[in-house]
Formats: structure tokens, sequence, C-alpha cells
């Protein structure tokens, strides 16, 4: 079984199968945390008086990306897959 799929359960009132991933084997995440490094590396050579600006908005919403992954993947369980 591939390590992406180390947690799995069937679901048979609708005949599927849904395998569960952690957020840390999802390509999207490992994307997005480069990402995270990148914006903080630029971020570092904008002038002082963007410490608390441009810089802080940047960095924040850099972070949020992963962070919804993340949050997206533990929030998962039947119920929100059928609402969905």
């Amino acid at each position: 079984m591939p390590s992406r799929m180390r947690r799995s359960y069937t679901q048979w009132h609708g005949f599927y199968e849904v395998a569960k991933t952690f957020y840390r084997d999802l390509i999207a995440w490992r994307t997005a945390m480069d990402l995270v490094t990148e914006i903080y590396r630029v971020t570092r050579a904008f002038p002082r008086d963007e410490r608390y600006g441009l810089t802080n908005q940047l960095r924040r919403a850099a972070v949020s990306v992963p962070s919804n992954i993340a949050e997206g993947q533990a929030r998962f369980s039947q119920k929100e897959f059928h609402h969905s």
C-alpha cells in the first residue's frame, strides 16, 4: 500500500471507498511549504519600513495556504464527505 494511503475506510452505503491521506503527503501541501520558505527569504530583503505592512501581509497569506490544506484534511469525516 502506498504511503499516501496509510489510513482508509470503506463506506458501504454508497458502495465506494474513500482513502484518507496525511496532509504532509500531499504535493499541494509540500509546494505550499516551499512557497512559504521562498516568501520568507524574499521578504527579508524588503525595506524596514515595510516590516509591518506588506511583509507581514505576504507572510501571513503564504502561511495560510498550507495551514488551510492541513485543516481541511483534518476535518475530513464521513459526515463532511456526504455534505460535499
